[in-house]
């Protein structure tokens, strides 16, 4: 009986060894690991500082680049005309046609007049749903995004899947020129 329990006892003090120096190996795996991480977080962040730095060069500075940017843009080729409610229905309506998904009602909020670098532009939001195939819904938002209409911007958008059927709900903002004045 007395052989039984120190063997018992050899045997919980090996297994107590053993787990204890696997605990320290697995702090000092845990540890290199985070010293790993953090040196490569600290690359990224400078590697990022001189992106930025190389960006800054080739572009032009201040008020004055802004002002030079601007001037290449043609805001008729960018800002459609005076788009408005119910101009925003249909086109969402079509592209949604085109790209095969079933489009729920469109909110849309009224027109606000926004200032940006010191024109303005009318700036309609509307929250809307579409179902159907993943491919059609993506296909959906990429026309969107990437479509004919350059000034849609997308704030929110949710996918979510159930079966074969895929929805996503959207938050998208849409500017245009205003209505020329009636003189």
């Amino acid at each position: 009986m007395r052989n039984i329990r120190a063997i018992a006892y050899r045997v919980l003090i090996g297994i107590t060894a053993v787990a204890i120096i696997g605990i320290a190996f697995l702090t000092v795996l845990t540890l290199a690991n985070q010293r790993d991480k953090d040196d490569l977080t600290s690359q990224i962040d400078e590697q990022n500082i001189v992106l930025r730095g190389l960006k800054t060069k080739n572009q032009p500075t201040g008020t004055d680049g802004t002002v030079k940017a601007l001037e290449k843009i043609d805001p008729d080729e960018i800002f459609p005309m005076d788009l408005g409610s119910v101009d925003i229905v249909e086109i969402v309506d079509t592209f949604a046609k085109e790209c095969n998904v079933d489009i729920l009602p469109i909110k849309l909020s009224a027109p606000q007049k926004k200032d940006i670098l010191g024109q303005t532009y009318n700036l309609v939001k509307f929250d809307t749903t579409v179902k159907g195939a993943f491919t059609d819904v993506i296909k959906f938002i990429d026309k969107l995004e990437n479509g004919p209409i350059k000034t849609i911007s997308l704030q929110n958008t949710s996918l979510t899947a159930s079966g074969d059927t895929w929805t996503a709900k959207l938050s998208v903002s849409i500017y245009s020129q205003l209505p020329p004045e009636n003189s």
